[in-house]
């Protein structure tokens, strides 16, 4: 197996637009927003950490539609069918199911699983890729909590993870991209968790965090670079594509509606959500 680290270049990306912001009523001015989803073209589930609570917005309106408490800080979301979502509960150690119906949200299973969760991304109804911390890790669990298979430095014999944070799914379902905050590195897996590259470059992305994809394109938050990257893993090109003159301050979430050609970026400590469009 070929593993190497390539070091990004940059090139030309399509560009975004500023939106105005979703300001939403309740949320309290130092919100912890560490996770978005897309549900629909008009519906936003978002994680509130410090809260502990998981709120259906109206992206349109900026109103909440519905909210429900959950038993841990909500790390991470993803949609696993249009009623269906599935949270990673951090500390917790807890991946919480959610139940949408008629803009109400009421909590479904729970599964327990061994470790400290981070990311969290549906590879298909019944499969999740999810990030571990302690120790790192990524597994890919059934919606029973089976593993069905995983890797992590061991099994890969060198330390390919440190803090490895969010993660996402391609569209093709054949690759799964891992933000690590600790080797500020995005990292490539196969469908199998079979290691293919690690993308790096601390001058244009630092502190990568949230992530997400829209085509075949992986967009990144870069925390300490206070912007939004995107990486064509086919070349290693990589571009930043929204900055801090653009309002990117510590970034924190993505999430992007393929419908729209919008982009949503989380801020930590502020209590709305940016949106942007492809121009």
């Amino acid at each position: 197996m070929y593993v190497s680290t390539v070091y990004l270049l940059r090139s030309f990306f399509p560009e975004y637009y500023q939106l105005q912001a979703i300001t939403v009523p309740g949320f309290r001015d130092h919100a912890g927003i560490t996770a978005m989803a897309k549900m629909s073209h008009h519906h936003l589930l978002i994680c509130d950490y410090l809260d502990n609570v998981v709120h259906l917005v109206d992206d349109q309106q900026g109103k909440i539609r519905a909210s429900v408490k959950v038993p841990g800080n909500p790390v991470s979301i993803c949609m696993l069918r249009s009623d269906r979502a599935a949270v990673s509960l951090g500390d917790f150690k807890a991946v919480q199911y959610l139940t949408l119906k008629y803009d109400n949200l009421t909590l479904g299973d729970r599964l327990r699983l061994n470790g400290c969760i981070r990311g969290i991304s549906a590879f298909n109804d019944e499969q999740l890729a999810v990030s571990f911390l302690e120790p790192p890790a990524v597994k890919m669990i059934s919606d029973h909590g089976k593993v069905i298979n995983k890797i992590d430095n061991t099994s890969a014999g060198t330390e390919i993870f440190i803090l490895p944070t969010y993660l996402t799914v391609s569209p093709n379902r054949s690759f799964i991209f891992v933000s690590d905050r600790g080797t500020k590195q995005i990292i490539m897996l196969t469908s199998s968790l079979q290691l293919l590259m690690a993308f790096s470059d601390t001058k244009l992305l630092n502190i990568p965090y949230g992530i997400t994809m829209w085509n075949e394109m992986v967009l990144v938050c870069g925390w300490e670079s206070n912007n939004i990257v995107q990486l064509d893993p086919t070349n290693g090109h990589m571009s930043v594509v929204l900055e801090k003159k653009d309002g990117v301050y510590r970034p924190r979430a993505l999430a992007f509606c393929p419908h729209t050609g919008t982009l949503y970026v989380s801020h930590w400590n502020m209590a709305f959500i940016q949106r942007y469009r492809l121009k």
